[in-house]
């Protein structure tokens, strides 16, 4: 059985990858979208039974956790995260209840 666990999505400032990730996992607003550069950083969005997100340095090192109640919390964080300039933050991991993120194996 196939089974796809990286998807990537890379192109232009503005060229609307945030807002196809956003249709696919659910339609509603996760990754902020602007018409100017929003998403500064590396989001990597998995499968989990909470609703989290992590920070990382380059070399994947857990910098920061947080866990939250709902999906509109941890959105209302992620707009802060994804926009901060600091260049200790290279990946940001987000990890909700979204069944079609689910890998079986």
């Amino acid at each position: 059985m196939l089974c796809i666990k990286y998807v990537f999505f890379e192109g232009e400032t503005g060229a609307g990858k945030s807002t196809i990730i956003n249709r696919i996992i659910g339609g509603r607003e996760l990754l902020p979208t602007y018409v100017t550069a929003c998403t500064r950083k590396i989001c990597r969005i998995g499968y989990s039974h909470i609703f989290s997100i992590s920070t990382k340095d380059c070399n994947d090192k857990e910098l920061e956790t947080s866990v939250f109640f709902d999906r509109e919390e941890l959105t209302k964080t992620l707009k802060g995260i994804v926009k901060n300039v600091s260049p200790d933050i290279v990946y940001v991991d987000i990890e909700m209840p979204v069944p079609m993120l689910q890998v079986y194996e």
